[in-house]
């Protein structure tokens, strides 16, 4: 989220105190999202506190994501973000498979 959101964000030159209100909420959407899903995938986990174990790893997962978008931003720019976005795509992909598709 956090990716997508400084590819479509312009800053303000003229007024930087303006510019963190879209990238904190971006970033804190994205510990949210991270959680909501890591929740939800864990449906079949019994144990509420397993569950919120998983939950949380899903939020420190996207904290990690979050602080490689930075660096990758500012370096490379908006090629940087959608090289991170494809990484991100094929982690996905081969969780997906290697994980939730199991018989």
């Amino acid at each position: 989220m956090l990716c997508l959101a400084l590819f479509a964000y312009r800053p303000a030159p003229n007024d930087p105190a303006a510019n963190v209100a879209p990238v904190m909420l971006a970033g804190l959407g994205g510990l949210a999202a991270g959680a909501i899903v890591a929740w939800t995938l864990a449906r079949g986990v019994a144990n509420p506190w397993h569950r919120a174990t998983l939950a949380m790893m899903g939020v420190m997962g996207a904290a990690l994501i979050g602080a490689l978008t930075m660096p990758a931003h500012a370096s490379y720019g908006a090629p940087g973000l959608v090289g991170l976005f494809v990484l991100c795509l094929a982690a996905m992909a081969a969780a997906w498979r290697g994980l939730v598709s199991r018989p």
